[in-house]
């Protein structure tokens, strides 16, 4: 028997741990150390996933499993527009969105689709990480917490 704490909805802890983790499979592809950070756009601010430290790189981390649901595709595409809009904004930045996700790398890049013309437009790039065991089946465990809130 494991003493594994109960998933409450709204934990996203196993959510927070997966990004992490994401951001370093992400590091390690950009050749940048990246960490969380609030960005000062103008008079306005956004907050980062994960900021280069010469922020010249932003990235936004997704640890979605499967094909994204109605919340997270539009959670998708306010990545895309927000790091889109930095990217015009502040001029020369490299806009990432890492997932170890297929599905949300397929969503992101679908034919004909506005979102991927946008995404391609803003030259916001995709990377596919490896999934890491671990945060992935917790990620997994939250998801199925979550499916199972939402059947009752």
């Amino acid at each position: 028997m494991t003493n594994t704490p109960a998933l409450r909805i709204g934990d996203s802890s196993a959510q927070i741990a997966a990004e992490s983790v994401l951001l370093a499979a992400a590091s390690k592809a950009l050749g940048v150390e990246l960490s969380p950070s609030r960005v000062h756009v103008g008079d306005v601010y956004i907050d980062v996933d994960g900021v280069d430290p010469g922020r010249t790189v932003l990235v936004e981390a997704t640890a979605m499993i499967g094909a994204p649901k109605a919340a997270q595709q539009k959670k998708l595409a306010a990545d895309v527009l927000k790091l889109g809009w930095a990217s015009r904004t502040l001029g020369d930045v490299r806009c990432v969105i890492v997932t170890w996700s297929p599905e949300v790398q397929a969503f992101l890049s679908r034919p004909r689709a506005w979102l991927t013309a946008a995404r391609l437009e803003a030259g916001v790039e995709l990377i596919l990480a490896e999934p890491d065991d671990t945060a992935f089946v917790a990620v997994s465990a939250a998801r199925l917490a979550q499916d199972r809130y939402a059947m009752e």
